[in-house]
């Protein structure tokens, strides 16, 4: 089955450790799949307000799913296409324990970052480079009241930027206790919360039924626990070397069968860079004429180097 759609984590697998830029090599290798018909979606954590500068280098992406899937945007067409709306009685409810516990938040909100102004001297991450933090801080809308400037929009997401250490257990645990989110993390330290069944894989579902394109040609590349939904409901699935333990423990039977040592993982974060004699399944994907472009140019043997030309794919299924 060819390969029609491939969507990628940002932080950790797409982008370099700066956590900003995409490297020429990895914005060339999608160049080169785009090029072959094949859809590229940004599947983040983040807000569009965080995540355009990272579109504006990749511009043969033509998708984005944004705040773990809660929302997508078509990146040509400069329009949002669906939000998955986060239940106002749920969100005050949140607000409650992350209050209680002295979390630092930002608020997702319509493709915006809101932050309470009381929270601005506290807002930093010891896991984060200090120039990404800036930016970040540069694209939060600072408010005086979070719940009475956003009362009646739909939000999206909530991100816990940091906390006291001594509080990060217990709520994870009174978070989980509710029953009404989905929480993840994307980064040492911060907890990702989504209305409940709202995550990447909720999002690239949707995005690829309005696309009428199957799970069997999907592609998914990630690093985090934000990422295992969707590496979960994609047929090809690769976890990062760098990925979370919890991706190995958890989800490892349902990854396609590479060792975890067959990623050659740089600085730069080559997530296309095989190893092929350690990865017999790439070489059987390829040698089978499944559409698989994340290699560097001259890292093949010529004889794997020809790649199927994908289906054209109609969205009138």
């Amino acid at each position: 089955m060819p390969i029609q759609l491939i969507a990628m984590d940002l932080d950790g697998t797409l982008l370099r450790s700066d956590h900003m830029t995409v490297s020429e090599r990895n914005r060339n290798a999608l160049q080169h799949a785009s090029e072959k018909g094949v859809h590229l979606v940004l599947a983040s954590g983040r807000t569009w307000v965080q995540l355009e500068s990272v579109a504006q280098q990749v511009p043969s992406a033509q998708y984005a799913l944004l705040s773990n899937g809660a929302a997508a945007r078509d990146l040509h067409q400069g329009k949002r296409l669906f939000t998955f709306d986060f239940p106002w009685g749920d969100f005050q409810t949140l607000l409650s324990l992350l209050h209680r516990y002295e979390a630092v938040f930002e608020t997702y909100c319509a493709g915006h970052s809101y932050l309470e102004r009381r929270l601005i001297g506290r807002f930093h991450n010891e896991s984060l480079p200090a120039a990404f933090i800036e930016r970040l801080a540069a694209r939060l809308t600072i408010v005086d009241d979070l719940e009475a400037s956003l009362a009646g929009q739909t939000i999206e997401k909530v991100n816990v930027f940091s906390m006291p250490k001594q509080y990060y257990t217990p709520l994870l645990t009174a978070l989980n206790q509710t029953g009404l989110f989905e929480v993840s993390s994307a980064i040492i330290g911060n907890i990702e919360i989504n209305t409940r069944g709202v995550d990447k894989r909720a999002g690239l579902k949707r995005l690829c039924a309005e696309l009428c394109i199957e799970p069997e040609n999907v592609m998914a590349f990630g690093d985090a626990t934000n990422d295992l939904g969707m590496l979960r409901w994609a047929k090809w699935s690769f976890a990062m070397e760098n990925a979370h333990e919890r991706h190995e423990t958890r989800h490892g039977t349902k990854l396609h069968p590479m060792k975890r040592t067959a990623w050659r993982r740089r600085s730069s974060v080559m997530f296309y860079k095989i190893v092929l004699r350690e990865s017999p399944f790439v070489k059987m994907a390829i040698l089978s004429r499944v559409f698989y472009p994340f290699f560097s140019a001259g890292s093949l043997p010529k004889t794997l180097t020809k790649i199927q030309q994908t289906t054209t794919i109609k969205k009138d299924c």
